[in-house]
Order: structure tokens, then C-alpha cells, then sequence
């Protein structure tokens, strides 16, 4: 954001700096489900000495999945600072945990979670 002159994501973490999850967040990797703080960890930093608005080199390769399911090779991981998080429960009782401006896959299309309704059906986080 500082290099393209807009204002920053207020997310806690994420392997982006936009639309974001909490430490414990799952994300999808070819190493199976794990933690945002399980990521970080395995790239040598931990939660207490995360810096705002911080970039962290990756000490251990890191591929994800996105929303088309296809792998995507992370170069770097990033720490935004702290924002709301909205709490998103699923029909099995599941708590997911998002900041406002990250995006789910509902029937009507792509839309960012602080702009959901009860009537939304959520396809894919």
C-alpha cells in the first residue's frame, strides 16, 4: 500500500496485504490446512514479535490454493496490524473469522464479508 500511495488493509496477518484472517485462520497449502500463525512460525516468526505494516521473507517454500483451487507460489508474508473481525458461522457450526474487506465466494458472486446479509449463501471462503 506505502508503494502504490493508498491507504493500508487494517488486517491482523494474512499472506497479502488485503482481505484478511485472523492468526487462526486456515488456509489451504500443499502441506494440508494450517494456521496463518502455523505459516508464520514455519517462516520463523512468531505472534508476540509481529511488527505492523512488516514483510517477511519466506525461509520454507509456501503454495496455496485459490479460489479456482490452482496452486499459487507465496513469495512473501505480511503483517498488517489490527482491525475488526467479523465471526461467520456455518450450517455445521463451524467460526471462521475475517476482517471487512476480505472477500467470500456466494451464489451472487464475489463479496467482501462486511457486506454480507443473513440471506447470503456462502460457496466457498
Amino acid at each position: 500500500a506505502k508503494q502504490l500511495d493508498i491507504n493500508p488493509s487494517a488486517a491482523i496477518t494474512c499472506v497479502k496485504p488485503s482481505g484478511c484472517q485472523t492468526l487462526d485462520g486456515r488456509i489451504k497449502t500443499t502441506e494440508g490446512i494450517l494456521s496463518l500463525a502455523e505459516i508464520f512460525f514455519k517462516n520463523g516468526v512468531k505472534a508476540e514479535d509481529m511488527i505492523q505494516d512488516t514483510w517477511y521473507e519466506l525461509k520454507q517454500p509456501l503454495t496455496v490454493f485459490d479460489m479456482n483451487n490452482d496452486e499459487k507460489q507465496v513469495t512473501k508474508l505480511y503483517c498488517n496490524g489490527i482491525a475488526e473481525v467479523y465471526e461467520i458461522e456455518d450450517e455445521n457450526g463451524e467460526t471462521y473469522k475475517f476482517t471487512g474487506n476480505h472477500q467470500l465466494l456466494t451464489k451472487s458472486g464475489w463479496k467482501r464479508v462486511d457486506l454480507l446479509s443473513e440471506n447470503d449463501e456462502i460457496i466457498s471462503f
